[in-house]
């Protein structure tokens, strides 16, 4: 390396782990010393990338590797990538390694990590949706910079004491078109409150007097904006959705 080489981390992390993290290298300098630096990554700006730029120094890179400060960091929480590259040549990048970092397992070069963020498996996760309104129903978009993959859908409908049957839908789209629709087999009268529980089950369970149930694909991906949302047949003023909870599979994704 030479005074204008450059280590280049970049990194997304979500809500939990942002805040200061560690880069480590060690240098073979032309003295013939070895040294250890460290410096601090602040990722500070959850799921959306955040680059740092550092100046190693001059000699020969032994040893590059990345840990977090973060007491738990599980997988798909952060993601690291760290590449070198020439100051008078900014457009030119030689990666050294990429991976999820966790509070067990660092990021390190040489013979370290070379993994894409959307591989191996996710950060499962509870996520609570948007509370809407009387006479409203359920949308939610999956964040920005962020896949899922969908593993459950929870949530509730009272009905007002208007006399007429609501039916419910759950549909999933890509901002334009919707893709999948789920249709609850069974109706809700008035005065009624009902959860609504969509799962990856083998063999759906029967409706209940208080629990209804759809099925959902085993793969069921989302990308960055696509959305969840209920429509329902004859909703009324007064009947009111609860706040959704949905069971996510999360990968960080540009």
């Amino acid at each position: 390396m030479t005074e204008n080489s450059r280590l280049v981390v970049e990194g997304y992390g979500l809500a939990n782990v942002t805040g200061f993290h560690n880069i480590h290298w060690r240098i073979l300098e032309p003295s013939g010393a070895v040294n250890d630096y460290k410096q601090f990554v602040n990722l500070n700006s959850p799921r959306n990338l955040v680059t740092t730029i550092i100046r190693p120094g001059s000699g020969l890179l032994l040893s590059v590797w990345f840990t977090t400060n973060s007491a738990v960091t599980r997988r798909g929480q952060l993601y690291i990538r760290i590449m070198l590259r020439n100051n008078k040549d900014s457009d030119n990048h030689d990666l050294l390694c990429q991976g999820h970092v966790t509070s067990m397992t660092g990021l390190h070069w040489p013979d370290g990590n070379d993994e894409h963020s959307v591989s191996g498996f996710g950060n499962l996760q509870s996520v609570t949706g948007t509370d809407p309104a009387a006479g409203v129903e359920i949308s939610d978009a999956v964040p920005t910079n962020a896949k899922w993959k969908l593993r459950a859908i929870k949530f509730t409908l009272v009905t007002d004491a208007t006399v007429i049957t609501r039916t419910v839908s759950i549909t999933l789209d890509d901002g334009t078109t919707v893709f999948l629709t789920l249709t609850s087999r069974t109706g809700q009268t008035a005065t009624q409150t009902i959860g609504y529980n969509a799962n990856t089950f083998g063999v759906i369970p029967a409706d209940t007097a208080t629990q209804f149930f759809f099925v959902l694909p085993f793969d069921c991906w989302l990308f960055q904006t696509w959305n969840i949302k209920t429509v329902t047949v004859n909703l009324q003023a007064g009947d009111n959705f609860g706040a959704p909870v949905y069971i996510v599979e999360e990968f960080l994704e540009d």
